[in-house]
C-alpha cells in the first residue's frame, strides 16, 4: 500500500458518505418491502438478490432512497436475509438459535 492508497483508505473510513449511502439503500429496500406485504412474511427465496430472482425486482432493493443511484448491493447481511427468508424464517431461526445458547451457557455453568 503507498502513501495514496493510505490517504484514500483514510478518507474513505473518516466520510460519512459511506455511511449515508448505506442508510439511503436500507430506507429504500424498507419501503420496496412495504410495497409486498405477502413478501415480508415469506421472503423472495434464497440468492434472490444475487442471481436467482426477477432483476427488475431484485434491483429496486439496491437504489439509494435519497440520490436515486443504483447501488451495487444492500450492504446489509441482516436486511438481505430478511428479503430473502422472510419473517418466518427468521424468527424461526432466532427461536432456535436463543434456545441452544440457552443451553450452552446452562451447561457451561454445570
Amino acid at each position: 500500500m503507498n502513501e495514496f492508497n493510505t490517504e484514500g483508505f483514510i478518507f474513505r473510513m473518516l466520510s460519512l458518505d459511506s455511511l449515508g449511502d448505506r442508510f439511503g439503500v436500507y430506507l429504500n429496500a424498507f419501503y420496496v418491502f412495504l410495497q409486498n406485504p405477502l413478501y415480508i412474511i415469506i421472503g423472495y427465496g434464497p440468492d434472490f438478490l444475487t442471481c436467482c430472482g426477477v432483476q427488475s425486482i431484485a434491483e429496486s432493493f439496491k437504489y439509494n432512497y435519497y440520490t436515486g443511484a443504483l447501488q451495487g448491493a444492500v450492504d446489509s447481511g441482516i436486511i438481505t436475509f430478511l428479503i430473502e427468508f422472510g419473517l418466518i424464517i427468521s424468527f424461526i431461526i432466532i427461536y432456535f438459535l436463543k434456545n441452544t445458547l440457552i443451553r450452552m451457557f446452562r451447561n457451561f455453568d454445570n
